[in-house]
């Protein structure tokens, strides 16, 4: 069961409210946009080289 809610056609004061409503159509193309169609498949970043901390801590201890 969809419920539909009525949207107020005027506001605070008597100022009729402006929005837009969106077709059927325009909702489907929105739900079923595939980006990567647009811009082509996503690139996986390359890791940086893991490096412990106790290693770091040693080379950085070695320096001074």
């Amino acid at each position: 069961m969809v419920m539909r809610f009525k949207h107020s056609t005027v506001g605070i004061g008597g100022e009729p409210l402006v929005y837009s409503q969106m077709s059927e159509q325009e909702l489907d193309e929105l739900a079923n946009f595939n980006p990567t169609s647009t811009y082509g498949q996503a690139k996986q970043a390359s890791p940086e080289d893991f490096v412990p901390g106790h290693v770091a801590l040693g080379v950085y201890l070695n320096i001074i």
